[in-house]
């Protein structure tokens, strides 16, 4: 992997929990149009450069989309087991993941969807 946002995404896309909930459902940014199934929607929220001591604490958000509340809720918690007390190396560099937030999201009123948003923090040490 070259970038954390892809070996965070390819964790979730890799997991069966989330797999069973939401296929390969999974999009940067924003959910296409005309989705109706179960999906998850990542951003990157922080960007490496935002520096505490000598440590880099970037964040991606996961938007978990379900046509229900309760199916919201599942697959935001499969995306959580996901990251809890995992760690990632991405190009030589080893990475702490944890999960800063979940919390309920916007829904969508008029497709009568609900939304769940995971946010995971990622914290290494500069390696330069």
């Amino acid at each position: 992997m070259s970038t954390i946002e892809e070996a965070a995404v390819s964790l979730v896309k890799a997991d069966a929990a989330v797999g069973a909930l939401a296929g390969d459902d999974i999009f940067p940014k924003r959910m296409p149009p005309g989705q109706t199934t179960d999906c998850i929607v990542y951003q990157v929220i922080s960007a490496p450069e935002l520096r505490v001591a000598e440590y880099v604490r970037p964040r991606i958000q996961f938007s978990c989309w379900g046509t229900t509340y309760a199916k919201a809720v599942a697959l935001a918690n499969a995306v959580r087991a996901c990251f809890f007390d995992q760690h990632l190396t991405v190009l030589g560099v080893h990475l702490r993941c944890w999960v800063d937030n979940i919390m309920d999201g916007e829904d969508d009123e008029a497709t009568g969807r609900y939304s769940r948003i995971v946010d995971v923090r990622f914290v290494y040490r500069n390696p330069t």
